[in-house]
């Protein structure tokens, strides 16, 4: 079941409402709680108990870990060990199958279902508990944080301190209910128009490689540039439908993407894609590392570190360890032009033509890289590069991609993307977002207000959505295989 199925949106969110509007104030919290496990478990039995066994270890750590290192370095090292075994422990026998002599065996294991990220919130978490946040003080709603179903999945990443004083606030408005339902629908479309629009010419792109066919420049520079886009629906779409459904139960999520492909360096485009993923990166790698607090050269080495262990964190395979380091380089290099540029051209940055060329080259530098995010193996990431770089010249592809095909929908995305208002600014006025107590999270205050055009509007999208659901089976989310 997942947020674009029919099941999902004609059963088990009514259905959920209903019983939540029944139910008294005292079992609302337990009511969403059901739910959310119910919806885990519908995917996986055994990953609802490894879930279950998850919540019931950090919650237990987490009353003992309060200034006390070893217990902290016990539960991060046993959240680690978790993931290790479930995501990575093929490949480190792959690994260790090419660099050794003896061929050792092992069966492939199915990743569970959001296990990096319900992981990576515990352990930020009992981080937090170490330097003196209060502990949930009973289990009911600490469960819920980390079962959440908006979000237990794919993010938006979530601190305790965030939420804990919003899980004791949980209800259901006409007003809620409409503005989350909106945003719902606004993800709901990205993902099944527009990004699931966007992927068979990606898929087509990307099996050819794999197939060891030589593509042409100009295929292989659209393959990467349209799975761009498609991964920014796909995923920005998510977070929105999550962001939606947990408004309409009052509990306010931090944004997580804000129009990252409108900036101008990578260093931006990170402040500004999967925001939660990167804050808890500088929280829990990059600060610990040092920072920015010795000298250029350790930040730099810590900036390295933390992106290669991102890479890492999206999936176990070398693509997505090359995309760590890259990223990390790109950063890197960033932080070396923008010291060299203050110092000898402080007036350029000032400059349109300075925005625009800078633009093109983030650009460029996130279309290189996502190859590696998307390709299945090595092997296929370098056919792409050949391709991209006329490295191969002794081979002249022909073009697989028909303009008239793939044209229309990649310019209206790409509209989207670089031109329209995200949805932040639809809906959100960050001008009278307030604190949660003892939390440095400030609440974004929705303030859009439906009208009849507004409703005629979203029911049209609604229809739409619906007709592409039931004429095209249900595409997976991209950020369920990381």
């Amino acid at each position: 079941m997942q947020f674009n199925s029919l099941e999902f949106i004609l059963v088990f969110v009514p259905l959920l409402c209903i019983t939540f509007i029944v139910v008294s104030n005292k079992y609302k919290l337990y009511t969403l709680l059901g739910a959310s496990l119910c919806f885990y478990g519908y995917h996986s039995i055994f990953n609802l108990y490894l879930m279950l066994s998850s919540i019931l270890f950090n919650f237990a750590l987490g009353q003992r870990v309060a200034h006390n290192k070893m217990v902290l370095i016990f539960g991060i090292v046993c959240n680690l060990a978790i993931i290790a075994y479930f995501k990575y422990s093929m490949f480190i026998v792959e690994t260790f199958n090419i660099l050794g002599q003896q061929q050792v065996n092992s069966m492939p294991l199915a990743i569970p279902l959001g296990i990096s990220f319900f992981t990576f919130q515990q352990i930020s978490y009992l981080v937090d508990i170490y330097y003196g946040t209060k502990p949930a003080q009973s289990i009911a709603p600490y469960a819920l944080f980390v079962s959440f179903f908006p979000h237990s999945i794919a993010g938006p990443l979530v601190e305790y301190k965030d939420i804990s004083t919003q899980l004791g606030q949980i209800r259901m408005s006409l007003d809620n209910a409409v503005k989350g339902f909106s945003i719902f629908i606004v993800g709901l479309f990205k993902k099944v128009i527009i990004a699931d629009g966007l992927a068979s010419y990606v898929n087509l792109i990307f099996h050819t490689a794999e197939q060891g066919s030589n593509l042409s420049c100009s295929d292989a520079w659209l393959g990467a540039t349209i799975f761009l886009l498609q991964l920014y629906f796909d995923f920005s779409g998510y977070s929105d439908m999550a962001i939606g459904l947990a408004k309409v139960f009052n509990i306010n999520f931090p944004i997580n993407f804000n129009s990252p492909l409108q900036a101008t360096s990578v260093i931006e485009l990170w402040q500004r894609w999967h925001m939660t993923l990167s804050k808890l990166l500088r929280k829990l790698l990059y600060i610990p590392l040092g920072g920015n607090r010795k000298g250029e050269l350790v930040k730099y080495r810590n900036i390295f570190i933390t992106m290669l262990i991102a890479g890492f964190w999206h999936g176990a395979g070398w693509t997505f360890a090359l995309w760590g380091v890259l990223q990390g380089l790109y950063i890197i290099i960033n932080h070396v032009w923008r010291n060299l540029y203050i110092n000898i051209w402080p007036k350029v940055r000032h400059n349109q033509l300075y925005k625009i060329s800078c633009w093109i080259i983030t650009i460029t530098c996130a279309i290189i890289s996502v190859v590696l995010f998307r390709a299945n193996n090595l092997s296929t990431a370098l056919t792409i590069y050949k391709s991209m770089f006329r490295l191969d010249k002794t081979y002249i592809a022909s073009n697989i991609l028909n303009t008239s095909d793939y044209l229309p929908s990649v310019i209206v995305a790409a509209a989207i993307c670089f031109g329209a208002r995200n949805t932040n600014s639809l809906f959100i006025n960050p001008k009278n977002s307030f604190k949660i107590k003892g939390s440095d999270f400030a609440v974004p205050a929705i303030y859009w207000q439906p009208s009849v055009l507004y409703a005629v509007i979203f029911a049209a999208m609604t229809a739409t959505i619906i007709t592409f659901i039931i004429l095209n089976s249900t595409k997976r989310f991209l950020y369920f295989d990381f």
